[in-house]
């Protein structure tokens, strides 16, 4: 028994394998490094940014401790009374640059505020806004931020101090109506209030809350303090993503009101119920009474109609030729069996008798037919008519108008 020979490894062929897999490998992570290296570095202040320049890491804090927080993606004017606090912070690329809010936008916040809503508004972006009446914020500082709380109040509750690097102050000359909680000598860090029936809590420094800075000082602490000191029976406090990039798109369903929303719930649930109780039974069936009664004009037509179904007019034919012709035969004086060539010769020595006689003939005709038609018929009953209208016995009695009597005189 002879054995097969094995076949040897592919050497070459492997090692170019390797290398293609390789050479993808590394076109992968070179353009990965690209990507990365092509994402601009700069202090976002997102809650979704865990680079030092991120709110990341205060929002997680605060998760810990209680507070309910979320992630608001949406335009500021779907704002309602199940947002206690509204957290709304710069954007910044570079030294100056922000992505703010629109106008419409700002306007919907106040009007928000004014409704009962705490704002809090972390930076400069919307400094001197007339929708929320906002102080000038200046770069007065010095280069850090060691600033103090000034006033006892649910603001600065376990505060010592800050520790920012931003140079941003509210100068006190220019905050009549804004109350110092936080400041220097160079200005108010933290300052509130009060707009309608809400309140406004402004912090000109926004890298007290980045993640680089949060652990230091009682940054953390007054993170928590700002957030909480009026917040409503739920406790939610929402940061606005929208102007950070992070946005949800709007639906048909989201945009209607929540009774246009309940009404087309109801709808649906409607069509459905309607939906199965069409397909499913649920109980015997129980037949309709039919009270519907037919006239007879109903019952002629429906006879007629069954008739010209069934092929009954060479029968209806004869029917009427026979029954015209027996009673002319009998106007005449001759037995029912008698022919219709005697009846017609009987017919021509009368007055008119010559058409009453062609006419008896053309029916006679009609009656011979294998396969009438309707017209055959129609033509039949129109000569049978005639026939026993003028030779009918006992006076003229068949079809047709009877005429008047004349008259007697008197």
């Amino acid at each position: 028994m002879a054995i097969a020979a094995r076949s040897p490894f592919p050497v070459f062929e492997a090692i170019a394998a390797l290398l293609v897999v390789a050479g993808f490998a590394t076109v992968a992570y070179l353009q990965m490094q690209a990507q990365i290296s092509a994402v601009p570095q700069f202090d976002t202040q997102s809650t979704y940014d865990a680079k030092p320049g991120g709110y990341r890491a205060v929002y997680e804090v605060l998760g810990r401790e209680g507070v309910r927080v979320q992630q608001f993606e949406r335009h500021p004017a779907y704002l309602d009374g199940s947002i206690d606090v509204f957290v709304v912070s710069d954007a910044e690329v570079g030294p100056s640059l922000t992505i703010p809010l629109q106008q419409a936008d700002i306007d919907a916040i106040g009007a928000w505020v004014k409704a009962g809503g705490s704002l809090l508004v972390i930076g400069h972006a919307y400094r001197g806004d007339p929708a929320l009446k906002m102080a000038a914020i200046a770069r007065t500082g010095g280069p850090n931020d060691r600033a103090r709380p000034i006033i006892s109040s649910a603001l600065t509750d376990g505060v010592r101090s800050v520790d920012g690097t931003s140079t941003n102050r509210i100068p006190f000359a220019g905050a009549q109506r804004q109350i110092p909680a936080v400041a220097d000598t160079a200005g108010a860090v933290v300052a509130t209030y009060s707009l309608g029936k809400g309140s406004v809590i402004v912090v000109s420094d926004p890298t007290l809350f980045q993640n680089r800075n949060l652990a230091r000082a009682d940054n953390a602490r007054l993170a928590y303090d700002l957030v909480t000191a009026n917040a409503g029976p739920r406790g939610v406090v929402a940061f606005e993503e929208f102007s950070h990039g992070h946005q949800v798109a709007e639906t048909f369903l989201s945009v209607l009101p929540v009774p246009a929303r309940v009404g087309l719930a109801i709808v649906g649930i409607a069509l459905l119920a309607l939906l199965v109780a069409t397909f499913f039974r649920f109980g015997p069936v129980v037949p309709q009474s039919d009270d519907s009664e037919r006239t007879s004009a109903e019952y002629l037509s429906s006879m007629a109609a069954l008739l010209a179904r069934g092929g009954a007019t060479r029968k209806a034919l004869r029917d009427v030729a026979d029954a015209a012709i027996h009673g002319l035969a009998e106007s005449l004086g001759l037995h029912d069996s008698a022919p219709v060539a005697l009846l017609a010769a009987r017919l021509r020595g009368r007055s008119a008798g010559d058409a009453a006689a062609d006419a008896l003939l053309e029916l006679n005709r009609l009656r011979s037919y294998e396969y009438p038609k309707e017209a055959d018929l129609l033509a039949a009953a129109r000569i049978a008519s005639v026939l026993r209208k003028e030779y009918a016995p006992n006076a003229r009695i068949g079809f047709g108008r009877r005429r008047t009597s004349a008259k007697r005189s008197a």
